[in-house]
């Protein structure tokens, strides 16, 4: 087993620091040198293939929000989606062997140096290492032996952070990747491969040109790594059944399919998931040089593997040898969470009959070649969706900002409604979605990360895709119908995960209530279920009980102002009764006003303040950067929540006795805020 020693903390973060150097987060959005190492075919082709993007797509920073340090970092990829889709193929990264917790969350690291596998589900801006469904890596055939299909932990025990690491690995540098919105590649150095990505809904479909710089002939190969993933301090892999088949499917080309139960940092709290797939090889396989593998063996020719996880998981999966005459190779890994035979579904409807002007089945076996049509299909999706917002004037600057900013919006949540309408449901069953009463379908979202997104994504989302929100708000409403009457509060996958605080549901709700976005279905039963769910002290930690959530002074302020929300909610649905009752506790951030510090401070079950001396004591940047917050305040400090009650802020005002009194108090703490 591969160890690394404890590292001490200032060593860390001179790691942080230098990675934080690297491009990634600048107004104009990295763009990656020419590097001169590259061919000349290679530099011309990514010059011709950026500057023929519609011109609304270059105005996105795909590689702003991939740097940072610590709670600073973006936890964003360059990877290949459309607009809100499932499947994300991208790179999962580390810095060379090592993965500094916290730096990867949606696979991709601004700093790092080598590519660890291609995944194909990921986050997205999210704090929490979840998904990296199916991992894959091309790379030359004569590499698929013993010593390449092995594997280590690396234990970071700073943190007691696990990672593994295979030696399929390959180095990269950030000058060979070329990234658009529906498309990315990445030249892997150690395998002289170039690996290219793009999407559909529900399909990642990668194009894999072997010997691509060094002139070699040798047969390429592919490794399938079904117990990958990105989290890596829980048994991740559940339980896996997949198989291989040489020849399958309409075009009789081979494929692997099956299913993987997995879980990560976050829906390892519900018991994770299960993800179905298929994937479509383009060429024939030498069967005698593939098969199936395990650690440190292969099994030549097999083409069954069911792999169960334990405390660390066993590493296998499949590798596959194409004939040397063929230099590359298309795969198509469809995804579904409702089966297999659905995700040959998506396959069929989103890689190929959905590709307008392309009849591909008419075509022969070895001329069916979709790459490219699909990152056309991407494209349009993206130019269709960013144009949405048209502006005039401002600085190049300005326009990027906005247009990076408005992709990222669009990249998430995820819609889960698969082919034929179908979606799993929390509990675990399978639903069709359902319409309006003027015939508009909703589709089923997760990956709902609502303490994050309910301030500024979702009302940006309210107006640009009202039909999104509409679909999100009867998410939510269904979530809750197959979670028993509670609301979620962090929706994962097909499960609620419970991270953060707050029920934040009620803004996201009634904001779309308030815009007029939700006629055509009924959505009483959410206003119940949110209603029952603020009430209920098993999720409120006794806010309903004692006015104020005991030992945090964030989760009472963000408490009182969901129940302003949903007070708002209840009166435009004419219930006013339990509009009153709510609009009355949404005052309770009186109730941890501390008159003495004019801090809102944590008060304890027997109603006296929490009188600890750092209770009101700034953060420091450092502090930040290591994630280290004071108790009684979410990811903040007491100056930081000190101006948290955005539904009543002249009674806010009130509480430092004058207005005078809280523009010096808001002076200071913007003033201060760069130097602390």
């Amino acid at each position: 087993m591969m160890m690394v020693s404890l590292l001490p903390p200032l060593l860390l973060l001179l790691l942080a620091c230098s990675a934080l150097a690297a491009p990634g987060d600048d107004a104009l959005g990295y763009v990656p040198p020419l590097p001169k190492v590259m061919s000349a075919e290679w530099r011309s082709a990514r010059t011709a293939r950026l500057s023929a993007l519609p011109a609304v797509l270059q105005k996105v920073g795909m590689f702003v929000g991939t740097g940072g340090v610590g709670y600073s970092g973006g936890q964003l990829s360059p990877m290949a989606q459309v607009p809100f889709g499932t499947a994300r193929p991208g790179p999962d990264t580390a810095m060379g062997k090592l993965a500094i917790p916290f730096y990867r969350s949606g696979g991709f690291y601004q700093g790092s140096s080598t590519v660890l596998a291609l995944s194909h589900t990921h986050l997205v801006g999210a704090g929490t290492r979840d998904y990296g469904t199916l991992g894959m890596m091309p790379l030359p055939a004569e590499k698929l032996n013993n010593d390449t299909l092995q594997c280590d932990f690396t234990i970071l025990a700073l943190a007691n952070d696990r990672m593994r690491v295979c030696n399929y690995l390959s180095a990269y540098s950030q000058a060979q990747q070329v990234a658009h919105p529906g498309y990315y590649s990445v030249y892997l150095e150690d395998h002289d491969v170039l690996a290219e990505m793009t999407a559909t809904p529900h399909v990642a479909v990668h194009r894999h040109t072997f010997n691509y710089q060094n002139g070699g002939s040798g047969a390429g190969g592919v490794v399938f790594d079904i117990s990958h993933t990105l989290a890596e301090n829980v048994p991740t892999l559940l339980n896996s059944s997949v198989d291989l088949t040489w020849s399958a499917g309409p075009r009789k080309l081979p494929q692997i399919s099956g299913w993987i139960h997995q879980q990560g940092d976050y829906s390892g709290r519900f018991g994770g998931y299960i993800v179905y797939f298929v994937a479509e090889v383009s060429a024939p396989l030498d069967q005698a040089r593939s098969g199936t593998w395990t650690q440190q063996q292969l099994n030549p020719g097999a083409t069954h593997v069911e792999i169960q996880g334990g405390k660390l998981n066993t590493p296998g999966g499949f590798y596959l040898a194409f004939d040397s005459s063929v230099s590359q190779v298309e795969i198509r890994v469809a995804l579904s969470f409702v089966s297999v035979e659905t995700a040959a579904a998506n396959l069929e409807e989103e890689a190929f009959d959905l590709l307008v002007g392309h009849d591909y089945k008419t075509k022969k076996t070895d001329d069916v070649m979709v790459f490219d049509a699909v990152v056309e299909r991407a494209v349009a999706l993206w130019e269709e969706s960013l144009n949405l917002v048209t502006v005039q004037g401002g600085s190049q600057v300005d326009n990027r900002k906005l247009y990076t900013s408005l992709y990222h919006a669009m990249t998430s949540p995820s819609n889960f409604t698969e082919s034929g309408g179908q979606y799993i449901g929390f509990d675990h069953k399978v639903h069709n979605v359902t319409t309006t009463s003027d015939g508009e379908r909703l589709d089923f979202f997760t990956d709902l990360s609502m303490w994050d997104t309910w301030r500024a994504k979702n009302p940006l989302i309210a107006l640009v895709r009202p039909d999104v929100a509409r679909s999100v708000v009867w998410s939510i409403m269904q979530q809750g119908i197959q979670s028993g009457g509670k609301v979620p509060r962090w929706s994962l996958a097909s499960g609620e995960a419970g991270g953060m605080t707050g029920e934040h549901s009620a803004a996201i709700y009634t904001d779309a209530l308030q815009r007029g976005l939700l006629s055509g279905f009924d959505t009483s039963e959410l206003l119940s279920m949110i209603a029952d769910t603020l009430r209920n002290d098993e999720k409120g930690n006794g806010y309903a009980k004692y006015g104020y959530t005991p030992g945090t002074a964030s989760q009472t302020l963000e408490y009182a102002f969901d129940d302003f929300c949903l007070s708002q909610a209840a009166e435009q649905l004419q219930q006013p009764t339990l509009a009153k009752s709510f609009l009355a506790t949404s005052a309770n951030y009186h109730n941890v006003w501390d008159t003495k510090r004019s801090f809102f401070v944590p008060r304890f079950a027997n109603g006296t303040f929490d009188d600890a001396t750092n209770a009101t004591w700034p953060l420091k940047a450092v502090e930040v950067w290591v994630g280290h917050f004071p108790d009684g305040y979410t990811e903040g400090d007491a100056w930081q929540w000190r101006w948290f009650v955005p539904h009543n802020v002249t009674d806010l005002i009130s509480l430092f006795g004058s207005a005078d009194e809280f523009n010096r108090q808001l002076n200071h703490f913007i003033q201060m805020a760069q130097v602390w």
